[in-house]
């Protein structure tokens, strides 16, 4: 599996980017040895309805850490939705601050949302450990839609903008960039477009129930078009992608439209999480990397494995603020 491109030269990458506060990197613990931790279930939260990317990350990670022997803990997921990730924020920061055994797994919808809403408790506040994969947007049709590439979807777009229903993600998440760059290439505006911002599994059943005419949407939507159900014109990687389930899907940029996106997935704890938890989730993740039933995963998910240490994931998302919020500004979303 090779190490995602996170962007690429004719759009800046909308990745991730975070600057982080003292609070929460430093721990609380001063380096305290915890040898029996974990002896408490962990909670690993999504910040998002139930049933969309970021359950299937953690459902995966939790059975990549079992199966392998790297970790015997007891995990489960748990979902605390709203505000793309801002209302698990201001749960970790408020409920469990300094605690060790709740977890935040999310992707860069978190992070936009936190730039978005400048005053409220974000992803900033939390303690990055490390970063998992990245993944990449596709475009769906339903299997009866009379549109059978993306530029018909495009000629269908500058024939009536406003006719044209899109569904995909919150507003500011990868699903959304794609679709707005999409749109910006075409020569308009986003503001331009019907776009429906949907939450977990409802993009899969607007697009199955005919609600949608194109769906933007990650590798979760795959299944849809192994069962028939829909159909995919292309994909926002910046070259074509390796996995035999999508070998055969054009990107947006081979099809002349200036539109390369990643999304990513990453783990956080709380605000000042001691350091012997810290230290703990940086060598676990990092081990993650090799284990043999996660890169099985995400060969089958179409998953680009891009792991990070902590301190790689800590300047990873330092060095992207500036590109997600330079994005956002084109884009309209943030002022």
């Amino acid at each position: 599996m090779h190490k995602a491109v996170l962007g690429g030269a004719a759009v800046v990458a909308l990745t991730i980017a975070l600057t982080s506060c003292s609070g929460a990197t430093d721990g609380s613990s001063g380096g305290e040895e915890q040898p029996d931790y974990p002896t408490e279930q962990i909670t690993l939260n999504s910040p998002f309805d139930p049933g969309g990317g970021i359950d299937l990350a953690i459902n995966t990670l939790i059975m990549s850490l079992n199966e392998s022997g790297i970790s015997d803990a007891d995990m489960r997921l748990s979902n605390i939705p709203g505000g793309s990730g801002l209302v698990a924020a201001a749960t970790l920061a408020g409920d469990y601050d300094g605690d060790d055994s709740t977890l935040l797994v999310t992707s860069v919808s978190s992070l936009s949302a936190t730039i978005q809403n400048p005053g409220q408790v974000g992803l900033d506040q939390m303690t990055p450990l490390g970063g998992l994969y990245a993944e990449y947007t596709y475009i769906y049709v339903p299997a009866d839609s009379p549109w059978q590439t993306l530029d018909d979807v495009a000629d269908a777009i500058k024939a009536g903008p406003g006719d044209v229903t899109f569904t995909g993600a919150s507003l500011g998440s990868a699903d959304n960039i794609v679709v707005a760059q999409f749109a910006q290439s075409l020569g308009l505006d986003f503001s331009d477009l019907a776009y429906v911002p949907l939450a977990g599994d409802e993009n899969a059943a607007a697009i199955l129930g005919g609600n949608s005419e194109v769906a933007a949407g990650g590798p979760d939507l795959l299944d849809l078009v192994d069962s028939g159900d829909v159909r995919v014109l292309a994909v926002s990687a910046p070259e074509r992608l390796t996995s035999e389930r999508v070998t055969d899907i054009p990107t947006m940029a081979e099809l002349g439209y200036d539109v390369t996106q990643a999304n990513w997935r990453g783990v956080f704890g709380p605000p000042n999480m001691p350091q012997y938890a810290i230290d703990y989730w940086d060598d676990t993740l990092t081990q993650l990397a090799d284990a043999e039933e996660w890169q099985d995963a995400a060969d089958q998910n179409v998953w680009d494995l891009t792991p990070m240490d902590r301190d790689e994931f800590t300047s990873f998302l330092e060095d992207q603020t500036d590109s997600l919020t330079t994005v956002l500004t084109s884009l309209g979303l943030v002022n």
